[in-house]
């Protein structure tokens, strides 16, 4: 069959719109072989498919004779195939946009051959004129006149508001996708597949420039010896533990089998580290067994409280046979003979560093930009950490977390001058982890 659809040539302007999807060419397919080929199939003076391509190659797949028709050259051959084809297809606007970039230069073609017959650069006087701004007269109150002349042109039309206006989509959106084209032409495809919008892609080429900068980065030494990153898990002693260990909610290579067991033998190990403050990042649906597991391993600690992490959560609710999830508990643990205050004297209060109680700031739970930019499923914002190393610990004190996964809590301790240990089993978020405190733990 394939032989048989180079038999006819495909015109370039009508590739501006994609193909069916299998799943749409298969229904399709399925309709001509039960009905017939009931609209013939456009083609260009010189032969070429100009409208019908899904058509053609249906019917050469199903043995039907295909019906043809002459295009009759009137007109805008590039509106022509807009006007055939933008109302049976259901795109967004992302999709539009790329149709937009593809007839932004037809359009300006197609300007200039009519320019060209019209009689090329060598215009009327009376058209000369038409183009020179205009001398208005105009007073501060629009009533009268007034000595002070402006010129007002009115503008020339510009091919990409002109596609954008034709497709019906937005010319921002226009001027982004040609930006996608320049830069990553290979994400194009999944716009115009329909399996990203412009704003996804965008976000994916954020994220694939952030991954880049963090690799180059953990390339290089520690650009200062504040902090260290390992994978050797030996007990340090340290002024605050602030960790987010794996708590057994995702389907993660590194979450345990047997959560209780791997819980109380890390707890077991650090209770003896010396640390004033214990703040464990936790699970809603291991809430109660954890306050027990806490309570028996950290022998040296009591518990104090739980703060709450709330952040909006603008996903769909897993089921709705219970609420959305919108908060995170903190479980905090004091070391029972400390008397270490939690707003201490010089602290850095401000921002999103508010005054503390028991609600640690709302902030959102994924974001896509810069030091937030999430390499770890279960990445923190980088604030929420900060808010909480700011509150517990001073500057000089040294801050552990023996999960430090993407490496956020030693990117706020170094940003708040406090030294930092972290421990990590993964050899890639090792390597995460170096790079952002290279790129982002800067005091």
């Amino acid at each position: 069959m394939e032989t048989q659809m180079s038999e006819l040539k495909i015109h370039p302007v009508s590739e501006i719109f994609p193909l069916m999807d299998d799943n749409e060419y298969k229904i399709f397919k399925d309709d001509i072989a039960s009905i017939g080929l009931l609209q013939p199939i456009c083609l260009h003076s010189d032969g070429r498919i100009l409208d019908g391509r899904n058509r053609y190659k249906a019917c050469l797949e199903l043995g039907i004779q295909p019906k043809f028709e002459t295009w009759d050259g009137k007109g805008s051959l590039v509106m022509f195939v807009i006007s055939m084809n933008l109302h049976r297809r259901h795109l967004n606007s992302s999709q539009k946009a790329v149709i937009a970039m593809e007839i932004e230069p037809m359009l300006a073609q197609e300007a200039k051959e009519r320019q060209r017959l019209a009689g090329g650069d060598k215009k009327s006087e009376k058209a000369k004129k038409a183009d020179q701004p205009q001398d208005i007269v105009v007073s501060a109150t629009g009533k009268g006149k007034k000595s002070l002349k402006q010129k007002i042109a009115e503008p020339i039309p510009q091919a990409r508001d002109q596609a954008a206006k034709i497709v019906g989509t937005n010319k921002q959106y226009v001027s982004d996708v040609k930006k996608i084209k320049e830069t990553a032409p290979e994400k194009i495809a999944d716009i115009t597949s329909g399996k990203k919008t412009i704003s996804q892609v965008k976000r994916d080429m954020r994220k694939d420039s952030n991954k880049k900068k963090v690799a180059e980065a953990a390339k290089q030494a520690p650009l200062t010896d504040q902090w260290m990153v390992t994978s050797d898990e030996t007990m340090i002693p340290c002024n605050a533990v602030i960790t987010d260990p794996p708590y057994g909610i995702l389907k993660e290579t590194w979450e345990p089998d047997k959560l209780e067991k791997f819980t109380c033998n890390w707890l077991d190990k650090w209770n003896e580290c010396g640390a004033d403050f214990f703040l464990i990042f936790w699970s809603q649906r291991y809430l109660f067994q954890g306050k027990q597991w806490f309570d028996k391993f950290l022998s040296n600690y009591s518990f104090q409280q739980l703060l709450v992490w709330h952040y909006p959560n603008n996903k769909s609710p897993q089921s709705r046979k219970g609420f959305k999830q919108t908060w995170e508990p903190i479980f905090f643990y004091r070391r029972k003979d400390s008397e270490k205050k939690i707003k201490i004297e010089g602290h850095e209060w401000g921002k999103e560093l508010t005054d503390f109680d028991c609600h640690v700031a709302a902030v959102p739970q994924t974001n896509f930009n810069g030091v937030d930019m999430k390499q770890h499923p279960a990445q923190k914002p980088l604030s929420v950490m900060r808010w909480l190393i700011n509150a517990t610990t001073q500057k000089g004190e040294m801050v552990v977390d023996p999960f430090v996964g993407s490496g956020t809590t030693g990117v706020a301790a170094c940003q708040m001058g406090r030294r930092f240990h972290g421990i990590e089993i993964s050899k890639e978020y090792i390597k995460i982890a170096k790079g952002r405190l290279n790129l982002y733990g800067k005091e």
